[in-house]
């Protein structure tokens, strides 16, 4: 008889939610945790070992706190932390490829509006490849290097949907916590000259930034993404590498997103460690051929002078 009782409480409301959820129109609000835009952890020199292991914090510290750029309305939870690992292989003298796994974490995130939800979904975390060439600009250490990656992020969100023309019922509200997987690409063009040690680079590069708008009122046919690869944020970047002993090198970097949409960033520092190993056993350079002197030649002998004696003479 309890359950009876149970069951003819609970099925009103559950038609309610189906009507609600099927006509009239709703008011949403959203919320995501996506990665920061940054551009690749790297000073664009050229690999000199078969492999390497490289960690990076590309928000390590920043002047400021990103906020919404002017008209608009994204619902963004950014990660104070993010961090990124790569593995990487030499293909040849100005060619590598590798795997790329990054993670914006969720302890200490920060939402961009006050009002927005709570998103507690857990960390985001993308994985994918990454390339990159060089080539030489004379030979002054001088290169300039053409990176590219492509991830795949699963990024945790929150909606909360409430039906505010529910054709006579009160309004009701339904809450959906999932995750969706969104694209993120970066691309970069790095000039660097190396000099001991030392790598100087700079930098231009481009990030898809992930987003989700914040609050809408919606019909029940609305097809919208709840989050969505958004657009392309341009950053210029410079910094240092330096080489240090057992094929340990340590990065340090700034770099300001310029446009940024739909968040704007201030200027951020990035830090960076990375490990080579594996020799690259070089061709010894060709010598050219010994040069051989021609034989001298015989100096020609003195012509002969007879001397007649004075008794011949006469």
């Amino acid at each position: 008889m309890q359950k009876t009782g149970i069951v003819l409480r609970v099925l009103p409301l559950l038609a309610a939610v189906g009507l609600c959820a099927g006509s009239g129109t709703a008011s949403t609000r959203r919320a995501a945790l996506v990665p920061e835009v940054a551009p690749p952890m790297r000073s664009g020199a050229p690999m000199e070992s078969m492999a390497e292991i490289a960690v990076g914090v590309p928000g390590a510290m920043s002047v400021g706190e990103p906020q919404a750029a002017a008209g608009e309305d994204p619902g963004l939870q950014l990660p104070r932390w993010q961090i990124n690992g790569a593995g990487r292989m030499r293909v040849n003298d100005h060619f590598d490829v590798g795997l790329v796994l990054e993670q914006a974490r969720d302890q200490g995130s920060r939402k961009l509006s006050a009002d927005q939800p709570l998103v507690d979904g857990g960390d985001a975390y993308g994985y994918g490849v990454s390339v990159m060439g060089s080539t030489a600009l004379g030979d002054q250490g001088m290169h300039i290097a053409f990176t590219g990656e492509l991830l795949s992020y699963s990024i945790p969100y929150v909606e909360y949907r409430t039906c505010i023309d529910c054709v006579g019922l009160p309004p009701i509200t339904t809450v959906t916590r999932d995750r969706v997987n969104v694209g993120v690409m970066s691309l970069g063009i790095i000039p660097s000259w190396r000099t001991g040690s030392w790598t100087v680079f700079g930098g231009l590069s481009a990030r898809n930034q992930p987003t989700v708008e914040r609050s809408g009122i919606e019909s029940p046919v609305d097809t919208t993404d709840d989050v969505t690869g958004g657009q392309l944020n341009f950053m210029v970047s410079a910094g240092a590498e330096l080489s240090l002993a057992g094929g340990l090198r340590a990065l340090a970097m700034v770099y300001k997103p310029v446009g940024g949409m739909p968040v704007d960033y201030p200027a951020t520092f990035a830090l960076g460690l990375s490990w080579a190993f594996g020799e690259v056993k070089k061709a010894p350079p060709v010598m050219p051929a010994a040069y051989e002197a021609p034989a001298p030649v015989a100096a020609p002998a003195p012509p002969s002078v007879e001397r007649l004696a004075p008794s011949d003479e006469r």
